[in-house]
């Protein structure tokens, strides 16, 4: 049996259901229909129906995965892209890599600062 991580088994976003809809289709099928059917109520069915229609029809494609993110990401990413650029400019440090240790650093301390030298028994003096 092969290894799944927790994370994965917590998303049930991808499975699939319904006309081979995921949960995140349905979800966003809903949300689309939800308030022209509140708003609507009071509309002729000539106007009701395709005005649902077309909610569910956008609900449903801004929920579609395309080459793995959602529609709506897409913008989002884009813009958080541009953003990176904005405020660190274009070229790559090893830092900015994700799984790149990070140098620790090292910041002399004062002669006679809050931090002071403690004096321990040796080893040798114990063991006796």
């Amino acid at each position: 049996m092969p290894y799944q991580h927790i994370e994965e088994l917590g998303d049930r976003s991808q499975e699939r259901f319904a006309l081979g809809l995921g949960a995140r289709n349905v979800v966003g099928m809903v949300m689309g229909a939800f308030p022209i059917m509140l708003l609507s109520g009071g509309w002729p069915l000539i106007l009701r129906l395709p005005s649902l229609l077309v909610a569910i029809t956008v609900g449903l494609l801004l929920t579609v995965d395309v080459s793995g993110l959602a529609v709506y990401e897409w913008p989002l990413w884009w813009l958080r892209g541009r953003l990176r650029i904005l405020a660190y400019g274009r070229s790559l440090t090893p830092t900015a890599l994700p799984g790149v240790a990070q140098q620790s650093i090292h910041v002399p301390l004062r002669v006679g600062g809050p931090i002071r030298s403690s004096r321990r028994r040796s080893v040798r003096a114990l063991k006796r």
